[in-house]
């Protein structure tokens, strides 16, 4: 909560209302309270973004636990169907709305050894396409972002994941993924949240869209 609480007070420090409040995404009751919560304060919803996201259950298929497959499930694709879910009557009662789904270029394609989370991700291209055609008629759009190498936490544990199976170092790992995309580089957090912020305002016309953001790598 340090970190989130340090964000909103950054946001704060703008000039603009935010109020940080602690989900665990597997937790219906909580969730429920979260959105309610979000309502009665600021009077309205006008956008949700589904950032929840864990690489629980990455791994060769055989060796994929069912609780791990379950947890990727809960957090990747429930959590997100849920708080979809929530979210609706509010983003339609004033005739539009945003939702944006995080996803991953490993929703996009087959990725040897990426086991549960491979599949949960193609849940959330799934669930983006099936809320666009469901909510547009409400004025809802829906669309979601497919990160490649993005330089988080998350990022790094997936070079660690690469620098084992290759049976390099990190930093080879890391080198090597950089082979792969044309731009050169890793991307960064403020690459995918620019590409969210326009999603959510000034593509009025697009829905039901995944939006590859990986250097031109198409991984």
């Amino acid at each position: 909560m340090d970190a989130i609480e340090a964000i909103a007070a950054d946001v704060r420090a703008e000039g603009v209302r935010s109020q940080a409040m602690a989900l665990d995404i597997t937790d219906a009751a909580r969730s429920e309270a979260v959105i309610a919560d979000v309502v009665s304060q600021f009077g309205r919803l006008d956008i949700l973004v589904n950032n929840a996201g864990t690489a629980i259950g990455v791994g060769d298929f055989a060796d994929v636990p069912d609780g791990e497959w379950e947890l990727s499930w809960q957090v990747n694709v429930l959590g997100a169907t849920r708080l979809s879910r929530l979210a609706v009557p509010h983003l339609a009662r004033h005739g539009h709305g945003a939702i944006v789904n995080v996803a991953s270029t490993a929703g996009l394609i087959g990725v040897a050894g990426y086991g549960a989370y491979n599949v949960a991700k193609h849940g959330v291209v799934g669930l983006t396409r099936l809320l666009a055609a469901e909510l547009g008629p409400r004025g809802i759009r829906v669309n979601a972002v497919a990160p490649g190498f993005i330089h988080t936490d998350m990022g790094a544990a997936e070079l660690e994941m690469l620098s084992d199976a290759s049976d390099t170092s990190v930093e080879d790992a890391a080198q090597a993924a950089v082979s792969g995309i044309p731009l050169g580089r890793l991307g960064t957090a403020d690459d995918v949240a620019e590409v969210v912020a326009w999603l959510v305002s000034s593509a009025a016309y697009v829905t039901g869209t995944i939006i590859p953001i990986d250097g031109g790598s198409g991984r």
